[in-house]
């Protein structure tokens, strides 16, 4: 996963970054709010950093929270945003593998390589690893549910309820319009 995302990189973020590009429509919408959190942030503004998560009712605040790490590590520049959704890609690959080691463990080798391999060559979820939009950062949020589904049925302990409705949750603000 982190070598196709090695990969991915170079043709997306690398290109945006030499060319100066923009960012258009949802994209920019996306990019806009993350990159307008993390100022808020560090600028100390946290009233104006809270009233900008509360006004996120059509663009939900998680894809922006997800952003946040990536603008307080490699700078407020357009490319930490994008940087962002392709380390999703690489959670999804994981979380994925981690659900199939979960329910099957052992022999889940040829399933999570069937997936991995899948996820890898395919041109659609290449094109959108480094897109900073709902798609991939949802599609992470998704597993995560599954994930706390398959643990839940596999302990029924509180805390795996628990962690299955926050999960809930999670996917809930991530995009729910």
């Amino acid at each position: 996963m982190t070598y196709a995302a090695a990969v991915v990189a170079p043709h997306t973020i690398a290109i945006v970054r030499a060319r100066h590009l923009l960012p258009r429509w949802d994209l920019a919408a996306h990019l806009g709010h993350g990159w307008l959190d993390y100022h808020y942030l560090v600028t100390g503004q946290l009233h104006r950093f809270l009233w900008e998560l509360w006004l996120q009712g059509y663009w939900p605040p998680i894809p922006s929270l997800f952003q946040l790490p990536f603008y307080l590590l490699m700078g407020g520049d357009m490319t930490s945003g994008l940087s962002s959704s392709l380390a999703a890609f690489v959670l999804v690959g994981v979380t994925g593998t981690a659900i199939l080691w979960r329910q099957w463990g052992a022999v889940s080798l040829l399933p999570a390589s069937v997936f991995l391999a899948l996820l890898v060559s395919s041109p659609f979820l290449l094109a959108y690893a480094s897109v900073t939009m709902t798609e991939t950062i949802g599609a992470l949020a998704q597993l995560l549910v599954v994930y706390a589904y398959v643990r839940y049925c596999l302990e029924h302990t509180p805390s795996s309820a628990r962690l299955f409705a926050i999960s809930l949750s999670v996917l809930f603000f991530t995009k729910y319009n």
